[in-house]
């Protein structure tokens, strides 16, 4: 049953070339667990980490309608959750590595350990907060103590054959032996599903009816009874409940996309809770009291592909000399850990703060002109695409690398790269993409913040020099000779590349200085003569380090510090500076779009005339 997932350590272990439909699908299962479980499973994890970060912030900002141990019991169980849904992505990044990099089929017992309990806690935690929203949508009904008894039921085949599951009989034999573990599994897997599969019938269907109810009666549904289609969607966990369908008729079917579809899943479990919890933390849901229930509660999902210990490709090191086989196996797991898990992250704030943008932006259209409106959300859009290009193509280059050619995978200790070169020209393009808009955007804040200076003509000098050894040097680089050997033997090759690399850094390093050192500025002559700091003109130290871009800045500098130190931890910090070009450029936008940045359009109120106006006011009093 499920227990055919835990085996997997055979899957392409033997590529016989002679069997070329065999080895293919090997070859296919483990492109497919490798892209599922560190890519996808980082993009999921980073889309946690930010309605975690959200949900928080709403529980600490309700703080006055609650008492302290309330809070405090949020915030532990936000913290438990987000903590178990952190180990259990550590878990499954590190068997990848060990299978990809190690080329190890023997699992570490720790790790495993670790990942295994860590999904149950989730399970535990996520359901432990269906079975108290069913209770909350549910409890006035007159059927509600007969409704309740197949959650209950549910909760229980998660909590006690997991706990002989995972935590007394997790040696390794269970996996292997009689059919009682199999049947254990099943059970806390499918009761798991079931549970989630009734929640969102059952609430979903009250809610749909409340909502024709209200139309009937007061002609538009209020989203405060979870009558909204958007909150009937959150608050009956439907997204999670399609994710497990479309997982099990995958699993039962024995598709390749199961392993995809695995991590989406793993990490849904938790994004479900955390925006049921972030509507509740916002008094836009029923807040029952009983909440205290949920103190005694842990969880875990449908993951038997837990050890991810897929692939044994064939191990190329000869063993003779280990100080440099070492250094390979080190240089390698940093590079796929950076490039897929850590990359995947960063990539799923970079979507997460893309959609607020968005929205922001629409909600806020009639402060704007069509025409603008739409070269905003243009400039947004494609920030985006170049960003989605470009974590893909690097995904699948580490793919080729470590799954279709392992051979040559650790053949020196400079991570290496030997995928497509469409797959490079797209990583390529699009990266340079990015520099071109992400920088475009930090010289027009340039503009913004200094061009009533009187040394403005003086200092845009500067940033607009940078901006042309980007784009100049940039097109012949990544378009005009890609294809031809000054990319990689020439050395006006390497001096094009360099010119590109530098002239941003240089950018960035230069207007983050100037901008953050022209704020701070500001921010004293505020607080000298009005008191406080006022954010809308850039002077609170959260606006000054976002306006300033320093994030990026000090991304940057560790960066080439270990690059030029040759630290193989550089492998891992490509990816997130990749992916921190999108995130500061659209951390501006989303202030600029809340309508607490000046844009183009105000440019012409300077600071300068903004303070003097303040001091005017605050001396006629």
């Amino acid at each position: 049953m499920f227990i055919r997932s835990r085996d997997i350590t055979s899957t392409p272990s033997i590529l016989d070339a002679s069997k070329s439909d065999p080895e293919a699908k090997a070859r296919l299962i483990a492109t497919l667990q490798l892209i599922g479980s560190m890519t996808v499973g980082g993009i999921f994890y980073g889309f946690t980490t930010a309605t975690a970060a959200l949900s928080a912030s709403s529980i600490i900002q309700s703080s006055q309608h609650r008492s302290r141990r309330r809070i405090a019991f949020l915030l532990a169980y936000v913290g438990l959750l987000w903590a178990s849904g952190t180990l259990d992505m550590a878990g499954i990044t590190w068997s990848g590595v060990a299978t990809y990099v190690y080329q190890t089929s023997v699992p570490n017992k720790a790790m495993v350990y670790m990942t295994n309990n860590s999904y149950w806690a989730i399970l535990l935690l996520s359901d432990a907060m269906m079975v108290w929203r069913f209770k909350a949508v549910w409890s006035k009904s007159t059927y509600y103590r007969y409704l309740i008894i197949v959650p209950a039921l549910g909760y229980l085949g998660i909590l006690v054959p997991g706990f002989f599951v995972f935590v007394l009989l997790d040696d390794g034999a269970v996996w292997e032996g009689p059919s009682v573990g199999a049947a254990l599994i099943s059970a806390v897997f499918l009761s798991s599903f079931c549970l989630n599969v009734y929640v969102a019938a059952l609430i979903s269907g009250r809610l749909l009816i409340y909502r024709r109810r209200f139309k009937t009666y007061l002609g538009s549904p209020d989203a405060k009874h979870y009558t909204s289609y958007g909150a009937i969607l959150v608050e009956s966990y439907l997204p999670l409940a399609l994710s497990n369908i479309v997982y099990f008729v995958l699993y039962f079917l024995d598709n390749p996309a199961q392993w995809v579809m695995a991590s989406i899943v793993d990490q849904m479990q938790i994004v479900a809770s955390f925006l049921v919890m972030i509507r509740v933390s916002r008094g836009i849901a029923w807040d029952a009291s009983p909440f205290t229930s949920l103190s005694t509660i842990l969880s875990l999902y449908p993951m038997l592909v837990k050890p991810r210990d897929a692939t044994s490709t064939p191990n190329t090191l000869d063993g003779s000399n280990p100080d440099l086989e070492a250094q390979a196996r080190l240089s390698a797991s940093l590079g796929i850990i950076g490039s897929m898990t850590v990359g995947g992250t960063f990539y799923g704030f970079v979507t997460a703060i893309a959609g607020t943008c968005a929205y922001s932006l629409i909600q806020s259209r009639h402060r704007r002109s069509r025409r603008r409106l739409a070269l905003v959300l243009a400039y947004i859009g494609m920030l985006w695409t170049a960003g989605t290009l470009d974590i893909g193509a690097v995904t699948w280059g580490r793919v080729d690398t470590y799954v279709y050619h392992p051979s040559s995978a650790l053949q020196s200790p400079n991570a290496q790269n030997s995928g497509p070169k469409a797959i490079g020209l797209m990583a390529d393009i699009s990266y340079w993409a990015i520099l071109l808009l992400s920088d475009a955007m930090m010289v027009w804040r340039f503009k913004v913040v200094w061009s009533k200076s009187v040394f403005y003509r003086y200092l845009v000098i500067v940033p607009v020099l940078c901006y042309v050894g980007i784009s100049v040097p940039g097109f012949f680089v990544f378009i005009v000779f890609y294809n031809s050997s000054v990319w990689w033997n020439a050395s006006i090759g390497a001096g094009l590349t360099t010119a590109v690399f530098l002239s941003s850094f240089c950018l960035n390093i230069y207007v983050a200085a100037l901008i953050s050192g022209r704020l701070f500025l500001y921010r004293r002559r505020f607080k000298a003569h009005l008191g406080s700091p006022d954010a809308k003109h850039y002077t609170s130290y959260g606006a000054i380090l976002v306006e300033s871009y320093l994030p990026l800045a000090i991304t940057s500098i560790v960066f080439f510090a270990l690059y030029f130190l040759n630290n193989p931890a550089q492998y891992m910090l490509a990816q997130v500076l990749d992916q921190m070009q999108i995130i500061a450029s659209l951390l501006v936008m989303l202030r600029v779009s809340h309508g607490i940045a000046w844009d183009s359009s105000t440019t012409s109120q300077s600071v300068d005339s903004a303070i003097d106006r303040a001091l005017e006011a605050a001396l006629s009093r």
